[in-house]
């Protein structure tokens, strides 16, 4: 459900009567469900403060899951404000705090700390935990998640020139994305391998790259305006498209 469709009037009264009582953990959840309304609504400045005030409150109650919970709600509101070192810290400390976990959960804080650390420039540190969620997302045969870190990968070797490579995994998520047909993340991967055969002086692999992209949102445009008959080409045979000539399957 959508937070910000909820009263928050409630969720005031309910936090102090809970401060009132003396009943820590309550007031605790009451404040991270008002922080998730807050900043449903836009006021970011209240739902930094409420998350914040939560997760303190968890961790001096010794609620290791639901401290956890909390901090990965603020380091994403972090994020979505701009405040990339800040949200880095946050996914972090979390990941501190839970080494042993190997799950899907984990595989996500990882892929959130690589995208606010390659955004604030620290690249290695990013390729260091898209590697890692790599290798958790292999056991768990997430292939969703396995795109992504296949892709994040690609994006950040490019930053370091490493183009070969970035390319190689690049192609490696394209491929994925076409397999599972998840025309967005497509799209975004399209665009990624484009923009690194252009680094590489490649320009016709570059502009297939970038033509199928164009293609495929074209086809999310069309669906979205209700043309059921649009689809997003999954074998392309002219040779401007073919995935064969644009070096991208």
């Amino acid at each position: 459900a959508d937070p910000g469709r909820y009263d928050s009037l409630p969720l005031n009264e309910s936090l102090e009567l809970y401060e009132r009582l003396g009943a820590p953990l309550s007031a605790a959840r009451a404040r991270n469900f008002l922080a998730a309304i807050q900043y449903a609504r836009g006021d970011f400045d209240a739902a930094t403060a409420g998350y914040e005030a939560a997760a303190a409150a968890l961790r001096t109650a010794g609620a290791v899951e639901e401290e956890a919970t909390v901090a990965g709600n603020l380091a994403a509101v972090r994020f979505d404000r701009g405040d990339y070192a800040g949200a880095a810290r946050e996914f972090e400390r979390i990941l501190a705090r839970r080494p042993a976990e190997l799950g899907a959960p984990r595989v996500g804080i990882l892929q959130n700390f690589a995208a606010a650390s390659s955004v604030t420039g620290q690249t290695e540190r990013a390729l260091s935990a898209y590697r890692e969620s790599l290798d958790i997302a292999r056991q768990l045969g997430n292939d969703d998640l396995l795109a992504r870190a296949l892709a994040g990968l690609g994006v950040n070797h490019a930053r370091l020139g490493h183009r070969d490579l970035a390319i190689t995994y690049l192609k490696d998520a394209v491929a994925m994305r076409r397999h599972q047909g998840r025309a967005e993340p497509l799209a975004y991967a399209l665009a990624q391998l484009g923009d690194v055969y252009q680094l590489q002086r490649d320009p016709v692999r570059a502009a297939a790259a970038h033509r199928m992209r164009t293609c495929v949102w074209g086809a999310i445009a069309a669906r979205s305006f209700g043309l059921a008959s649009a689809r997003w080409p999954r074998s392309p045979t002219t040779r401007p498209w073919t995935w064969a000539s644009a070096g991208v399957g």
